[in-house]
């Protein structure tokens, strides 16, 4: 049965053309700790199209060749050689490793040994046959979590720095396992848990998986001269699980640079774009649709990424979107612990390329992360319908803000978050919207947070009540919530609104002294307008955009290039973008003027096709453009997030144009 891993250990007479390279390295779970005879039946024949660095030669990959004893033994270099050939079916793969067992982190540190090791390896590969280094793989640290390592954090990102140094790539991926719980416990496990943790949160494309749930060997050993057993190594199974998670989580972090052939197909799938899009701008160049973030590679059944909103902080655009089963619950997969409600991406080149996603969960404290459950309050009688408790964040949806100090306020499902430094690190304000210190019905809150100079931070939303762990009834009146300690707590100053109005999300820009808004009317499905100062009666009125069947939260901006407001109108009944404005002169009509269409999607909503929450976009007046997130895709997943660029000059309306997409 095994035949097929050992024919193939014959030499080519040629080096391949190595498209992409992988280091591997660390200790002894990377160095091989499975037993080839264990492997499952679809992992037996060796991938086609990948390479191992061996005594000097590429040879197809088949087992670990100069490792312990070839033919016999695996790490989790297998699994991610079939992951990678599966992801780049079109490419040569070549994984350079050097791993040693026992091995401390200190003797990891530039000019040491076993980098230099590394390092000559790599060198006479590349001579061989090329190839850039896409990433390093890295599992080590349960030596240093026996023998007391207190500069771990440093002495890791060293020999990160060092890697990305010598492969000439500032931010090259780097992702590693955080290890085990090891049995006997060792004093220092989470002091070096702990400090993985760290560097991961404070480097850029440094990603960690965790290991906790991986299958471990039971290995007898003698401690103080007693038989004892030792869980320290992970078994066939778990070997394969951590090279199948640390693949997963390059190809996730990969994906949201969307650089290669297949994702260009998968935004092609997403989007659908219909034919007869329209750019409304008068250069059509300026018209742009990019991906954001895409389900190249999602935890579990969280491939429906959806509902973002947007804000800029200095150069940093800042989306937050979500990460979860689907938006049909018929049709959706399962929640599990990967499902979260705000994932952060960041750009700092206008949208061309994106950060590593962030969970926001990550900053929180375990306790606070889970309050309730894994499920948020909001959400759990669609995705948790037996979790009636009632702890958690009394929030739903993300509403995202920059202050005039240039921080950024997130409020979502997971409840409130505050960063400092354009959104590169966060910090959870932990008893705000919680549902010991919020009184009252659940927020749904709009997408836009806006910082006035008199008022502080005002957040916008409606009032949803709950029966039987069910979202009902809408109150009639603007959600309005107050906070004059950057987010720490806010003060609810709602205004009532007429019985008919059954407004929802609404999108709010501060504009000569008032407060203009656009929501949804649940009851007649129009957009509706709105108009005031916070303290003082609300005008609403209702508007001529409509759509046929659930009407969407869409955006509004003043436009200082045509002094206008603009609207770009999510219509869900006929799966399109449209540009609306209405002049300030005439606000009170509430008859806007459709401008074009933006974008086009084949499918019928909730049944084929799913999008586009077009709220929350970004101006940026120094480029001329405005910068809009919407989602697009299936309604059980996959979906995916979009940026779409147009300019801020409209005046004119190009003819018949086909919504372009970045390629």
């Amino acid at each position: 049965m095994l035949a097929g891993w050992f024919n193939v250990s014959i030499l080519f007479a040629k080096d391949p053309a190595i498209d992409k390279l992988f280091l591997l390295a660390g200790q002894s779970n990377m160095v091989s700790q499975g037993t080839l005879t264990e492997l499952p039946d679809n992992l037996q024949q060796p991938p086609k199209n990948v390479y191992f660095w061996s005594k000097g030669k590429w040879v197809p990959y088949h087992n670990k060749v100069d490792y312990v004893e070839p033919g016999k033994e695996f790490g989790p270099d297998l699994a991610i050689a079939h992951e990678l050939s599966q992801a780049y079916p079109d490419q040569d793969i070549g994984l350079i490793k050097h791993a040693k067992g026992g091995t401390a982190i200190r003797l990891w540190q530039p000019r040491m040994p076993l980098l230099r090791g590394l390092f000559q390896k790599l060198d006479d590969a590349q001579k061989a046959s090329g190839g850039e280094v896409a990433a390093l793989f890295w599992m080590q640290g349960e030596r240093d979590a026996r023998f007391h390592e207190p500069a771990y954090a440093k002495k890791f990102r060293n020999l990160i720095q060092e890697v990305r140094r010598k492969s000439d790539q500032p931010e090259l991926p780097v992702i590693f396992g955080r290890i085990s719980r090891i049995i006997p416990q060792r004093e220092s496990t989470e002091n070096i848990r702990q400090a993985q943790q760290q560097v991961a949160d404070e480097m850029a494309n440094v990603i960690m998986v965790d290991t906790d749930s991986l299958e471990r060997k039971p290995e007898e050993i003698t401690v103080n001269g007693k038989p004892t057993t030792l869980l320290a190594h992970y078994s066939s199974r778990g070997q394969i699980d951590l090279g199948t998670h640390l693949a997963q989580a390059y190809l996730k972090l990969a994906s949201a640079t969307v650089d290669d052939p297949q994702s260009h197909s998968l935004v092609k799938r997403l989007l659908k774009a219909e034919p007869n899009a329209q750019a409304c701008c008068e250069n059509a160049a300026q018209f742009e649709i990019a991906p954001v973030n895409l389900p190249y590679n999602p935890q579990g059944d969280n491939d429906h990424y959806g509902w973002p909103v947007a804000t800029k902080s200095g150069d940093s655009l800042i989306v937050v979107h979500r990460a979860m089963p689907g938006h049909n619950v018929n049709v959706a997969g399962k929640a599990d612990a990967d499902t979260t409600y705000s994932v952060i991406v960041r750009s700092t080149d206008g949208g061309k390329k994106w950060s590593t996603p962030y969970d926001i969960r990550n900053c929180m404290q375990a306790a606070d992360r889970n309050r309730g459950g894994m499920i948020p309050l909001s959400h759990r009688y669609k995705f948790g319908p037996k979790n009636l408790s009632p702890l958690g964040y009394k929030v739903h949806l993300n509403a995202v803000g920059t202050t005039r100090d240039g921080a950024v306020i997130l409020v979502c499902n997971h409840g409130v978050f505050r960063s400092d430094d354009e959104g590169k690190s966060w910090r959870h304000l932990k008893t705000a919207f919680r549902e010991d210190h919020h009184s009252g019905p659940i927020v749904y809150v709009g997408p836009r947070i806006i910082d006035d100079p008199k008022l502080g931070l005002l957040l916008f939303g409606h009032h949803t009540h709950y029966k039987n762990n069910r979202p009902g009834s809408i109150v009639r009146e603007l959600a309005l919530y107050q906070s004059k300690d950057g987010g720490e707590s806010w003060k609810n100053i709602s205004i009532p609104l007429p019985d008919w109005c059954h407004q929802a999300e609404p999108n709010f820009v501060f504009h000569q002294g008032e407060f203009y808004g656009l929501a949804r009317n649940q009851t007649t499905r129009n957009l509706i307008q709105m108009r005031g100062k916070p303290g003082a009666p609300i005008e609403v009125k209702e508007t001529n955009m409509i759509s046929k069947r659930s009407v969407d939260t869409s955006d509004l901006i003043f436009n200082p290039v045509t002094g206008n407001f603009e609207a770009v109108q999510s219509d869900r009944s006929s799966m399109s973008i449209n540009l609306f404005s209405i002049a300030p002169e005439k606000w009170e009509t509430a008859v806007w003027k459709m401008e074009c269409r933006l974008f086009d999607r084949e499918g019928k909503f909730y049944e084929t096709a799913d999008g586009f929450h077009t709220g929350g976009s970004v101006v940026d007046l120094k480029t001329g453009v405005q910068h809009v997130f919407f989602y697009s895709g299936a309604p059980g997943g996959p979906a995916g997030v979009f940026r779409m660029t147009r300019p801020l000059k409209t005046t004119l309306l190009t003819t018949d144009r086909q919504t372009e997409i970045q390629k």
